[in-house]
């Protein structure tokens, strides 16, 4: 990962929110303002990077692994924050969201970080192991 910055490793998971804010939002105002600017072309429930939707579909798989029934990934929604009050003072580069539960994520390169503000703190690669994959369906399901 030499010369790989952090910041250049969230927008290429999860591209740029199109808003440009000022000054500080709650986590609330925050969230709604990057849901209203999602990058340009984003669908959060099929993302358009190859990283975040490989991410939604693993994560849409293990959620019909763990209920044992097909599922409708629609319902299964996963929101950029780059770029946004939701990252600058909250530290959530994104975050996932079905049937009202919501996990968030942090995206860093410094393999020192294991907690953050975020529900999780995922670095290069980890975006592809089967736990973590579960682990953020669990939550999403309520079960973590």
């Amino acid at each position: 990962m030499d010369g790989y910055t952090g910041r250049l490793y969230e927008e290429e998971f999860f591209g740029v929110c199109a808003g440009r804010a000022r000054g500080y939002m709650t986590w609330r105002e925050s969230m709604a303002f990057a849901k209203e600017f999602q990058p340009k072309g984003w669908n959060p429930s099929e993302p358009n990077t190859k990283m975040a939707n490989n991410l939604h579909a693993r994560v849409c798989m293990a959620i019909e692994e763990r209920i044992c029934e097909d599922l409708d990934w629609e319902k299964v929604k996963l929101f950029s924050a780059i770029g946004t009050p939701l990252d600058w003072y909250h530290g959530i580069d994104a975050w996932f969201e079905f049937e009202g539960t919501v996990v968030t994520i942090d995206l860093t390169v410094d393999q020192n970080k294991q907690s953050g503000k975020a529900n999780l703190v995922i670095h290069p690669g980890e975006d592809e192991l089967p736990n973590l994959i579960r682990h953020i369906a669990m939550r999403l399901l309520g079960a973590a």
